[in-house]
C-alpha cells in the first residue's frame, strides 16, 4: 500500500511538471507582451466596456499610478482621497485618465501606430484566450460533448463580435471624442452579445463547477478572439480617410434615394415634364412651319422639322431672343443651336431647382430624426458623412438631368422629321453640364437648410421657403427704383443669388461661362458650409 501511495503521489508530481511548465511559459509570454504593449505607448483601447478589460494585465491593481502631469499656474492640486479617485473614473481599482484625455491622446498617434498596438493586444489576448479555455476544460472537467458545446458558445460570441468589428475599430480610430449617443449605441449592442454568451457559459457549467473554476477562466471577455477583428483593423489602416468614407456614404445614399418612392415620383414627374415640354414645342414648331410654308407658297409637310432652320433664322425669332437675353450677339449664337437642346436647357434651368429642393431638403434631417445617423458616425466624422451626402445627392441630381435630356432627345427624334441626332446630343450634354452647376447651387441651399433642424416637415418647408426667398429677393433687387437708389449695393447683393448668373450659362464656350460656373459652385458650397456651422455643434 505504501509503495502504491508513493507511486501515485510521484505520478501526480511528475505528470504535473509538463502542464506547470506550459502554464509558466504562457504566463511569461503574457508578461512579455504586456511589457511590449506598455512600451508601445498609446496602446489600442476598445471603447466598449468589457472588451477593454482584455487589454489590461491581471496584476494591474498592483501597478503604481503614473506620475501626474505638471500643473498649470491656474490649476490646483487634485484630491488624492479614495472618494476623489473613484469619482475620477478608477477602472478596477486602477486610477486612470479620463476617457476624453485618452481619446485626445489617441488622436495624436498615426494609424500605423494604432494598428501595431492592436496587433500586440491581439497577440496578448490570443495567449490569454488559449490559456483560459484550457483552464476551463481542465478545472470544470468537461466531457467531449460539453467541450463541443463550449466551443459553440465561444464561436457564436466571436462570430457576433466580428460583425461589429468595423464599428468598434473605426470608433476607436476616430480623431475626436465621440458623442455620448454614438458611444452608448455601440456599447449597448456589444455588451449585450457578451452578456448573453456569459449566461450561456454559466448555464453550461452550473453553480457547482463554477465554484471550482478559476474566476478568470469564467470571464467571457477572456475568450474574445481579437484576431477575428484584424480585417477590420487593416481596413481602418488602409482607409483613405475623408474621401473614402464620403465615397462609401455617397454610393449608399444614391442607392437609397433611387429606392425611395418620393424621389422616384419627383424624378418621373421631372422627366415627364421634359418630354411634355418637347412635345408641346414640336407641336408649336409645326404650326409655325405651316404658317411659314403658306407665306413662302411651298408644299406642307405632316412632320415638323423640315423648315426648322428657316424658322430658327427668321428675323422674328431673332428679335424675340434678343429681347429675352438682352444681347443680340448671344441671340444670333443661340439660333444656330439645335432647338431641342435649347428647349431642354430652359426646362432644366427653370424646373431643376424645384426638383433639387423637393428631393433633397429632408435628406439630412430625416436621418437625424430617425437616429440612423449615429451608426454612420461610428465609422466616420460629421464632415465625411456630410460630404458623402452631398456627393450622393449630387449624383441623384445628375441622374435626373441626364434622364430628362435623354427623354427630350428621344421625343425630338420621334417628333421631328429633320432631326440632327449627333449635334443635338452634343449640345444636350453641354447644357446638362451647365444646368447641373446651376441647379447644384440650389441643391447646396437645400442641404444647408436640412442641417438646421431634425424635423422632416420643417426641413421641407424651410427648403421651399429658402428657394422662394432667393428668387424673391433677387427679383426685388432688380426693381428699377432699387437700382436707382443703391446701384452698387443692389448689383453686389444680386451676385449672392444663383439666378443672377443664369444668363451667362447660355453663352457658348467655357471661357465665357466659366466665371458664372465658379461663382455658382462657390455659392452652393457656402450654403452647405453655413448649415454645417450649426450641424457640427448640435446633438446628432
Amino acid at each position: 500500500m505504501v509503495g502504491a501511495a508513493i507511486g501515485l503521489v510521484g505520478g501526480f508530481v511528475i505528470g504535473g511538471i509538463g502542464p506547470r511548465r506550459e502554464l509558466a511559459d504562457a504566463q511569461r509570454e503574457i508578461d512579455r507582451l504586456e511589457e511590449e504593449l506598455e512600451r508601445g505607448g498609446g496602446a489600442w483601447r476598445s471603447p466598449v466596456p468589457g472588451l477593454d478589460r482584455i487589454l489590461r494585465s491581471p496584476d494591474d491593481d498592483e501597478r503604481a499610478e503614473p506620475a501626474p502631469a505638471p500643473m498649470g499656474e491656474d490649476e490646483t492640486a487634485a484630491d488624492d482621497s479614495p472618494e476623489s479617485v473613484a469619482a475620477g473614473g478608477a477602472d478596477g481599482g486602477v486610477p486612470r485618465e479620463s476617457w476624453r484625455d485618452r481619446w485626445r491622446s489617441r488622436a495624436r498617434e498615426s494609424r500605423e501606430e494604432r494598428y501595431d498596438a492592436f496587433t500586440r493586444a491581439a497577440a496578448l489576448q490570443r495567449v490569454r484566450r488559449i490559456q483560459s479555455r484550457a483552464a476551463l476544460v481542465e478545472q470544470a472537467e468537461l466531457s467531449e460533448e460539453e467541450e463541443a458545446e463550449l466551443d459553440a458558445v465561444l464561436g457564436d460570441l466571436n462570430d457576433s463580435l466580428a460583425g461589429y468589428g468595423e464599428e468598434i475599430l473605426m470608433l476607436a480610430a476616430r480623431d475626436e471624442p465621440p458623442p455620448a449617443r454614438e458611444l452608448l449605441g455601440i456599447t449597448h449592442d456589444v455588451t449585450g452579445i457578451m452578456a448573453q454568451s456569459q449566461r450561456r457559459l454559466e448555464a453550461l457549467l452550473g453553480p457547482e463547477r463554477m465554484g471550482q473554476t478559476d474566476p478568470s477562466a469564467l470571464e467571457i471577455w477572456n475568450h474574445v478572439d481579437l484576431d477575428r477583428l484584424e480585417p477590420a483593423a487593416r481596413a481602418a489602416l488602409e482607409a483613405k480617410g475623408l474621401l473614402r468614407d464620403a465615397a462609401v456614404i455617397a454610393a449608399f445614399d444614391l442607392g437609397e434615394s433611387l429606392r425611395s418612392r418620393k424621389v422616384l415620383v419627383f424624378m418621373v414627374l421631372y422627366v415627364l415634364g421634359a418630354i411634355g415640354s418637347t412635345v408641346i414645342f414640336t407641336e408649336v414648331l409645326q404650326e409655325v412651319e405651316l404658317a411659314l410654308a403658306e407665306q413662302l407658297l411651298v408644299a406642307r409637310t405632316s412632320d415638323p422639322g423640315s423648315l426648322t432652320q428657316a424658322v430658327m433664322e427668321s428675323p422674328e425669332l431673332l428679335r424675340v431672343l434678343s429681347r429675352l437675353v438682352r444681347d443680340e450677339a448671344l441671340a444670333r449664337t443661340l439660333v444656330a443651336e439645335p432647338p431641342i437642346a435649347l428647349l431642354y436647357h430652359w426646362v432644366a434651368l427653370a424646373f431643376g431647382p424645384i426638383f433639387a429642393v423637393l428631393t433633397s431638403s429632408d435628406t439630412i434631417a430625416s436621418e437625424v430624426s430617425s437616429g440612423s445617423i449615429r451608426f454612420a458616425l461610428a465609422r466616420t466624422d460629421r464632415a465625411g458623412w456630410l460630404l458623402g451626402k452631398v456627393l450622393g445627392q449630387s449624383s441623384l441630381l445628375a441622374v435626373g438631368l441626364l434622364l430628362g435630356a435623354a427623354g427630350a432627345w428621344v421625343t425630338g427624334f420621334i417628333q421631328l422629321g429633320a432631326f440632327d441626332g449627333p449635334a443635338t446630343a452634343t449640345a444636350l450634354v453641354r447644357y446638362v453640364g451647365t444646368a447641373f452647376v446651376y441647379v447644384w447651387a440650389h441643391l447646396g441651399l437645400a442641404l444647408g437648410v436640412s442641417q438646421l433642424t431634425r424635423s422632416v416637415p420643417w426641413s421641407r418647408a424651410l427648403g421651399l421657403l429658402a428657394l422662394v426667398s432667393v428668387f424673391g429677393i433677387h427679383r426685388f433687387l432688380e426693381r428699377d427704383w432699387v437700382i436707382e437708389a443703391v446701384p452698387v449695393l443692389s448689383g453686389s447683393l444680386r451676385q449672392l443669388f444663383p439666378v443672377a448668373h443664369r444668363l451667362d450659362l447660355w453663352r457658348p464656350g467655357l471661357e465665357a461661362s466659366a466665371p458664372a460656373l465658379l461663382l455658382l459652385l462657390a455659392l452652393g458650397s457656402s450654403y452647405i458650409a453655413l448649415g454645417y456651422l450649426r450641424f457640427a455643434r448640435r446633438d446628432a
